[in-house]
């Protein structure tokens, strides 16, 4: 996740998402959404949910990392409302990532003033 100034919430989010797969034996990989059922932010946000990029503001390096043998992918997380995960189940992820990546101004940086794009 990309912030201007970390915020207590962003750790908070970071640490249940990564506790996440082993509890609900699951995983999260690009492309995937994830309902929060709530605002995240301190602020006052519709921003409800998660959605996972690869790590296109990185150097292609940080794609993917092996440990002891085992890949690891990086994900990026971007904070998202639940009309845009709506729009993601309806016409697929990448038609969600299209959206972000055709605004001008997006640079995945949080924003929790950010309102929906889809």
């Amino acid at each position: 996740m990309y912030a201007q100034q970390p915020q207590d919430w962003m750790f908070s989010v970071l640490k249940g998402l990564a506790e996440m797969p082993f509890v609900d034996d699951t995983y999260l990989h690009w492309h995937h959404t994830v309902p929060n059922g709530q605002p995240m932010t301190a602020k006052p946000s519709v921003l409800t949910a998660f959605f996972f990029l690869p790590p296109y503001f990185e150097d292609e390096v940080f794609d993917t990392l092996e440990v002891g043998g085992d890949k690891v992918d990086f994900l990026m997380l971007l904070p998202i409302t639940e009309s845009e995960r709506q729009y993601a189940i309806e016409h697929g992820s990448q038609a969600l990532e299209a959206v972000f990546m055709a605004d001008a101004e997006f640079d995945g940086v949080v924003d929790e003033a950010r309102q929906p794009l889809a």
